[in-house]
């Protein structure tokens, strides 16, 4: 019986080279790219509520992560992870869609 995850982020990530939120948050983006890029499926972007979103879909060892990074008004980063085993990928796609539908960012 596998197990599935998810997991709301508030991520601190520095970047030396900027202290501007909007290259933090460029460059983080860019990070996760070069960080996870064999394990990248699709990546995308889409406007949700006045909220930009990265989405990525990562096929990892015996899971698959859709990990969904945006900001909130004050800049903080926010990253949701749904990670599912793959095995079961197919039968909770859709409480997983439905989910990321149903998100509203707060500024806390």
């Amino acid at each position: 019986n596998k197990k599935n995850l998810v997991a709301i982020s508030n991520i601190q990530f520095f970047d030396s080279a900027s202290s501007e939120i909007g290259n933090i948050w460029k460059n983080y983006i860019n990070f996760l790219k070069k960080q996870w890029h064999k394990s990248i499926v699709k990546s995308g972007e889409f406007i949700k509520d006045q909220h930009l979103y990265f989405q990525f879909l990562m096929k990892l060892d015996d899971a698959i992560n859709f990990k969904l990074i945006t900001r909130n008004e004050v800049g903080k980063i926010i990253q949701i992870d749904y990670v599912l085993a793959q095995s079961e990928y197919l039968s909770q796609l859709r409480a997983v869609e439905s989910s990321m539908g149903s998100i509203q960012i707060i500024n806390i």
